[in-house]
């Protein structure tokens, strides 16, 4: 998403898979002196690129695993590089890595792939996904339960152990006809772990507006979802940069400071 000639490095040039920024006149989270004039951006990513971007990927997990972490965590989603060759909006190539949903998901799993590989079995390795990104908050990778598979498939059997599906509200239903949200459908169509992320303990998302930010301690929904298999595991952001002792607070039943904006800038 980078317009060329800007950031620390405005000599670099910019790639992506296809060289474009994506649809514009969407709505985004961008701010609008970053939106390019026009969707092209910068160059494709010829093989040489992609093949460096895999090994930089690769070479962090195996450091990761060297220092002690846990696990790994890729992010995938939000518009970001990984997410770019997902999305047909940004990934309009014709060759391995770009076609149908399937291909389109060709660089996320042979990045997997080469991380297992690396690392070896013992840890696992987190797949976060969206479907809206910064570029357009109405995109979507997949339209029902059969598309998603087609994206998250050839991640699973690459070796992804937890899918992280990251929307906005968590407990808003990703499909017509069913109330599970996305992480309850990665869960059910790849048969991996999943975990839910997204306004969990605060009453809105992260780029709305209209009223103030609020803590919410009625965790009755979210336990009810978790308690009934829908996902494995629940991810907190900004409740936790708005209270470190949120998880504290949340055994104890006791109200947290509520998040707001500025917490945000702190740590910028």
């Amino acid at each position: 998403m980078r317009k060329p000639g800007t950031g620390p490095y405005p000599d670099v040039r910019s790639v992506s898979p296809s060289g474009i920024w994506g649809p514009l006149d969407r709505v985004t989270s961008v701010d609008p002196k970053s939106i390019p004039p026009e969707p092209r951006i910068g160059d494709p990513m010829n093989e040489d690129d992609i093949e460096e971007a895999i090994e930089a990927f690769v070479r962090c997990a195996q450091n990761a695993a060297a220092v002690g972490f846990d696990g790994i965590a890729l992010h995938g989603g939000h518009g970001y590089l990984i997410d770019n060759f997902l999305w047909e909006g940004t990934n309009q190539r014709d060759d391995r890595w770009g076609g149908d949903r399937g291909r389109r998901s060709e660089f996320a799993a042979e990045m997997v792939r080469r991380i297992r590989k690396a690392i070896g079995d013992d840890l696992p390795i987190f797949f976060r996904f969206s479907q809206w990104k910064q570029q357009d908050f109405r995109a979507t990778l997949a339209d029902t339960p059969d598309e998603l598979a087609e994206v998250l498939q050839p991640i699973a059997d690459a070796g992804a152990d937890v899918f992280d599906a990251s929307v906005r509200y968590y407990n808003k239903a990703c499909f017509e006809g069913s109330p599970e949200n996305l992480a309850g459908w990665a869960k059910k169509v790849t048969g991996k772990y999943s975990m839910a992320v997204g306004g969990i303990g605060i009453n809105q998302g992260m780029y709305d507006s209209g009223k103030e930010t609020a803590a919410v301690t009625d965790f009755g929904p979210l336990i009810s979802r978790f308690a009934n298999g829908e996902f494995d595991l629940v991810a907190v952001g900004r409740s936790m940069i708005g209270d470190a002792e949120w998880a504290r607070k949340f055994r104890a039943g006791e109200e947290p400071r509520a998040y707001s904006l500025d917490d945000n800038l702190s740590l910028s």
